[in-house]
Formats: C-alpha cells, sequence, structure tokens
C-alpha cells in the first residue's frame, strides 16, 4: 500500500524553549511515520507524516507527553478536529474495495 503522506502547520499554546525543541526532535527522528518536521518559529511548527503509519491524535498525544500543548483558540480547534474527521474517514476508506456496477458481486 502506498504512503498517504500529510503536510501540517501546527500552532502551539506557547513558545518552545530550547530543551523541548531538541526534544521533539529526538522523539519526532525515532517516530515511525513522519516524515519531516520543522519548528517554523518558537510556537509554529511544519510536520509531514504518513497516515497509514501515524495521524494527528498520535502527534497530539506525543506533544502533550512531552509538555507542547496545541493552540487552544477556537479557530485553531476546529481546524484540529476537521482534520481528525478527514483522517479518520480517509483511513476508512483505504479499507473499503468498492463493487463494480457491471459486474455480478457474488461471482468470483
Amino acid at each position: 500500500m502506498e504512503d498517504i503522506l500529510k503536510k501540517r502547520s501546527l500552532n502551539l499554546a506557547q513558545p518552545l524553549t530550547v530543551q523541548q525543541e531538541n526534544s521533539l526532535a529526538e522523539v519526532f527522528s525515532e517516530m515511525a511515520g513522519i516524515r519531516q518536521f520543522e519548528v517554523r518559529d518558537s510556537s509554529n511548527l511544519r510536520i509531514t507524516y504518513d497516515l497509514m503509519t501515524v495521524n494527528l491524535q498520535s502527534i497530539e498525544e506525543m506533544l502533550n507527553e512531552l509538555n507542547c500543548r496545541l493552540s487552544n483558540k477556537i479557530l485553531q480547534r476546529f481546524k484540529k478536529g476537521w482534520i481528525h474527521y478527514l483522517e479518520e474517514n480517509e483511513c476508512e476508506n483505504m479499507k473499503f474495495t468498492p463493487h463494480s456496477c457491471c459486474k455480478d458481486p457474488t461471482i468470483k
């Protein structure tokens, strides 16, 4: 199955410290599915990941473990919820095999 790469820009609630940046770089380099990680400024992350391996939910959980919280502003919460919805649907759709309208599905 091919990779489904997602590029996301994540805003943080507070700027990262140098120690947090180093911890994130170390954890993301070891985390399966993370293709690219960049700290744009101290409160914005740019991340590219393979949806078949990791999703935004697990990235958020890892950020929370490192005491790096995503922004809680209303627009950011909406964006995060929308991304979760899209990723869940995309993963579910990958499991589904569509039937052909011109072929009897009972015949194999």
